[in-house]
């Protein structure tokens, strides 16, 4: 019901849908909007672990938009620079 983002080293990165995730609106969109804005967005078959060097982590849909996530397991995040940025330009976009 949500799909998954995360940062690591300025790079924004999804796991592809074909086993994981949902063909949602805001993915695409998502993918779209980071892509306009220069940030560089890398979609693959990842395991699990490459979550513990991440930067920032979040999750979308259409309901909650883009939800940061702060702590998986022991791991804790910051809510970066990125996830702020998408978020304001993700709402600006959709106040129009």
């Amino acid at each position: 019901m949500s799909n998954l983002f995360w940062v690591h080293n300025g790079c924004l990165y999804t796991p592809l849908i074909d086993r994981c995730g949902v063909k949602g609106v805001m993915r695409d969109y998502l993918i779209k909007l980071a892509s306009e804005l220069g940030l560089l967005v890398e979609e693959g078959r990842y395991k699990p672990e490459v979550l513990n060097g991440a930067d920032e982590v979040f999750i979308c849909n259409s309901l909650i938009k883009i939800w940061p996530v702060t702590r998986i397991d022991q791991n804790t995040f910051s809510i970066g620079s990125m996830t702020k940025n998408l978020q304001q330009a993700l709402h600006k976009d959709l106040s129009c």
